[in-house]
């Protein structure tokens, strides 16, 4: 499912010393009855979400957890089912720069998955003459889209990206998606990226993590991800940046980039059990 701003969820682990620093922040600038009265409303919304959050992570598939947060509208945004990322507002600069990539790298047909609710990018694909297929593995949400959005141009699958097959494309967008994933799972949808005949991958990687990245976690949950840093690895010198928002970047990477990755590499190794 795409695509909260993944902070509201999950295991945040920040440290008591940016907490501290945040809440001088907001007591300096709101004065501390306003601040007192904002500390108690998320307060409440944290014990309302780690109560949800503890029931989601406990249910038997990934399928089963994407599912539940988007019936219960676990993120609590009013534009998108997605989550407060997925809005118009936090996709301008994403969607300013994307069709120059499409036109750099020749970019036809669009994998994006998962896709979400559709709600930035249907402005994409209106203004852009590509082909669309975006894909999620929340049924009811993929059901939505087709009855709402599909045409000659555009059309949705119902996908779980760690299993397959991809469809053909030019691109693989994977926005806010392995922020959520296990490290096994992010291994997995990598090897299906690669089993394709997709050429490139646009990926989301947070820049500087203000916490700890990149430890294992239950598919559905949420952590920082850096997929320049370990078990991952990918290159650098990508071949496009997208200043997505404040935390994360979009890279872009040619399959041989991530052909060469540690994470694909591990998942080849006689040790690894593959």
């Amino acid at each position: 499912m795409d695509k909260g701003d993944g902070s509201k969820m999950g295991t945040e682990r920040s440290g008591i010393g940016g907490a501290f620093r945040r809440l001088a922040n907001l007591l300096m600038r709101d004065g501390p009855i306003l601040a007192s009265q904002k500390i108690a409303r998320y307060l409440s919304w944290q014990i309302v979400a780690q109560v949800r959050r503890w029931h989601i992570i406990r249910m038997p598939s990934p399928e089963a957890r994407f599912t539940r947060i988007y019936q219960v509208n676990f993120w609590a945004a009013k534009e998108s089912a997605s989550g407060p990322g997925s809005s118009l507002d936090d996709t301008r600069e994403l969607r300013l720069r994307l069709p120059g990539l499409f036109r750099q790298f020749a970019i036809t047909t669009v994998f994006d998955a998962p896709c979400g609710d559709f709600n930035w990018m249907k402005a994409v694909v209106a203004d852009e003459p590509i082909r669309y297929i975006g894909a999620d593995i929340v049924k009811p949400m993929i059901d939505t889209n087709i009855a709402r959005y599909k045409n000659e141009r555009t059309d949705f699958l119902h996908l779980d990206l760690t299993r397959g097959p991809f469809p053909k494309a030019d691109l693989w967008l994977c926005r806010d998606c392995f922020y959520h994933l296990s490290i096994d799972d992010i291994a997995r949808s990598l090897q299906r990226f690669l089993e394709s005949d997709i050429p490139y991958l646009l990926a989301s990687t947070h820049k500087a993590p203000p916490g700890p990245s990149n430890f294992d976690i239950v598919t559905g949950d949420f952590r920082f991800t850096d997929l320049f840093a370990a078990p991952f690895s990918l290159p650098r010198d990508v071949l496009f940046r997208i200043n997505d928002n404040d935390s994360s970047d979009m890279c872009l990477w040619s399959r041989a980039q991530v052909m060469n990755s540690a994470i694909v590499r591990s998942q080849r190794s006689p040790a690894v059990g593959v």
